[in-house]
């Protein structure tokens, strides 16, 4: 069950930094680098890494996403 979802959440990763990349649209692309963070974030979760899920949550997920779109 963990390997479908680590699957999944490396999709989900996979496919939010080539929509960063490919969209030109700031937007979209805050977008898709949101998808990647939350997808690692979630890969973290998985291994049990507590802190990291967190700070990928609150720091990177939030702070820097919202530096972005402002």
């Amino acid at each position: 069950m963990a390997d479908l979802v680590f699957i999944a959440l490396a999709f989900l990763a996979i496919s939010g930094a080539i929509a960063m990349i490919v969209n030109r649209n700031p937007m979209y692309s805050a977008l898709g680098i949101l998808i990647t963070m939350l997808s690692v974030a979630g890969m973290f979760a998985l291994l049990n890494a507590t802190f990291l899920f967190l700070v990928q949550i609150i720091v990177y997920a939030g702070a820097i996403m919202t530096l972005i779109l402002f």
